[in-house]
């Protein structure tokens, strides 16, 4: 914990009631949303930073928003939960899980339940609901991120077919917000300036002021590419970013399967960039690993604060006076069984006297402006446009259409309509005779089936 944000605590943790109170819906508070794909690393990254393991699911149907609330304490616990952001009423609660320094290995299989509770409930691939992770200890930063589905361009089997665009609708929630922090993730063997999540940035952000690209996967660059990835991490290759960019080594496949520990995967990803070419001859050494990034974020997320308190509790006051003003307006609320039939019998009288005579042209003007059509007058328009859009189409393909079955007809030139027995289909003419015309030659062009 850096002296500086030391006396700060009040004010994160101000922020983190007002999120999980779901004040966020109405008024933007300032938070760091994490983007990325699948596959840029960004799991791995969000457990580096808070020293738990995420759950990483086969599937890609668990999908909500996780929110890592991490606090200073000279002991290690956790807590998981849900908040609720669609209507809760009628979902079956979800018992909040608490981890000690005894059982901390539990805490993966917490979150992964609560995700699992949220997907059933809402019925839903993706959901606005929140797994709320509070984490405490002495490797915290007062610092709280919000990790977000990761991006998908297809669906597979057993996928909703609006898998993507579900994603990108939740993200653009928080990507319009502007005190929203963007932590971009981006593999570095991946085209910077062709990245989805670098695009969702700027047309939110085109000044870059609120984006942190973190650049991950160093080891995978190709071998000669070192030195572009290099220029692009000291800004010297595209537009300058106010907070600048960054770069984090988590721990690779082979790693996981040898099941390294996050403390072990921090100490070799800081010995990787202070013995690999060309990022030990980086002279700014804070652009490198996850501990120089969780410092930097706690650091943005305070300024964040600071900069914008004053114009949230504006904010939440001038809302407070708009609801007080809409209360009022609904006068005195009924406490008894005769004050709530009374408001209601006022209510239908005031509806009834509304009606009055100007029901008979079919027009209400209490309820709607004066060439506004009551419901019963729209009702009658429109039974009558459908029965001529019905007359003019057709009922049924010739396909459908069997001998000796009873049909409609229309003669066009008459306008008549006739009922009778197919007696003969035409499939070469797509034409139906029916029985009592079948000898008329002279009207038999004049036969078709609605």
């Amino acid at each position: 914990m850096t002296e500086r944000l030391a006396g700060y605590e009040d004010y994160h943790s101000f922020m983190d009631k007002l999120t999980e109170a779901g004040v966020d819906d109405y008024i933007d508070l300032p938070m760091i949303a994490v983007m990325g794909d699948t596959s840029s690393g960004k799991s791995s990254l969000l457990s580096n930073i808070s020293l738990i393991e995420l759950p990483s699911a086969d599937v890609l149907t668990t999908r909500c928003p996780i929110m890592l609330k991490m606090h200073y304490s000279k002991h290690k616990s956790a807590s998981v939960k849900i908040s609720w952001k669609d209507d809760p009423i009628g979902k079956e609660e979800f018992a909040e899980r608490t981890i000690g320094e005894d059982n901390w290995e539990s805490i993966t299989n917490a979150i992964s339940a609560a995700q699992a509770h949220i997907i059933k409930m809402s019925g839903k691939d993706v959901a606005r609901d929140i797994v709320s992770v509070d984490i405490r200890g002495p490797h915290c930063e007062d610092l709280t991120l919000i990790d977000l589905p990761g991006i998908v361009r297809t669906t597979g089997k057993n996928e909703s077919a609006t898998l993507a665009e579900d994603i990108q609708g939740l993200m653009n929630d928080y990507l319009k917000n502007p005190r929203c922090v963007i932590l971009a993730v981006l593999p570095c063997n991946v085209d910077f300036h062709n990245s989805q999540i670098m695009a969702d940035a700027r047309k939110v952000d085109p000044s870059t002021e609120r984006t942190i690209p973190v650049l991950t996967k160093p080891d995978l660059i190709d071998k000669g590419g070192e030195r572009s990835v290099k220029d692009l991490l000291l800004g010297s290759k595209t537009q300058s970013f106010e907070c600048g960019f960054h770069m984090a080594k988590g721990r690779g496949q082979e790693a996981l399967d040898k099941k390294q520990s996050i403390e072990d995967g921090l100490t070799a990803e800081e010995s990787y960039f202070q013995n690999t070419e060309p990022w030990r001859g980086v002279e700014d050494k804070n652009l490198f690993g996850t501990k120089n990034l969780r410092v930097k974020l706690a650091e943005l997320q305070m300024k964040l604060i600071q900069s914008s308190f004053m114009s949230i509790v504006s904010d939440l006051k001038s809302q407070r006076d708009e609801s007080l003003e809409l209360l009022t307006s609904l006068g005195a609320i009924p406490s008894t069984l005769t004050d709530k039939k009374a408001l209601f019998r006022g209510i239908k009288e005031e509806i009834w006297s509304g009606m009055g005579s100007q029901t008979l042209d079919g027009r209400i003007c209490s309820l709607h402006n004066d060439t506004e059509m009551r419901p019963s007058a729209q009702f009658l328009d429109a039974s009558t446009r459908y029965q001529t859009t019905l007359s003019k189409s057709k009922l049924a393909n010739i396909s459908e259409v069997v001998v000796g079955r009873k049909a409609i007809s229309y003669d066009k030139d008459k306008e008549k309509y006739d009922h009778g027995t197919v007696c003969f289909i035409d499939q070469s003419e797509g034409k139906v005779y029916l029985e009592e015309f079948a000898y008329e030659e002279e009207r038999q062009d004049r036969l078709s089936l609605l």
